[in-house]
């Protein structure tokens, strides 16, 4: 098991490497990867704060076409929030099965 030291230090690299990609297709591993972490280290959002500003960002990544589909499967296991069984692909017009 990781240290808190640790799992923080692997999550700012993260948050580093997003930052210098200039490619969304490139960043959408790494964010995927960082949520990952967050769903083992669920104790950091014992941080109000941080609780809400990931869950903001959730939101905003889950509006982006190509980290929609991994994005919404973070709301349940990150905020208790089921996974919708549908939901409405703007891009498309088409209502999207999950």
């Amino acid at each position: 098991m990781m240290r808190r030291k640790e799992i923080i230090g692997l999550l700012f690299e993260h948050l580093n490497k997003i930052s210098e990609l200039e490619s969304r297709k490139q960043r959408i591993p790494i964010i995927v990867d960082f949520y990952d972490v967050l769903c083992e280290n669920k104790w950091l959002l014992e941080f109000q704060a941080l609780k809400d500003l990931i869950y903001a960002k959730l939101i905003r990544f889950t509006k982006d076409p190509l980290f929609r589909d991994h994005g919404i499967k973070y709301f349940e296991p990150l905020f208790g929030i089921p996974e919708p069984k549908h939901y409405y692909n703007s891009k498309t017009g088409l209502l999207k099965k999950i």
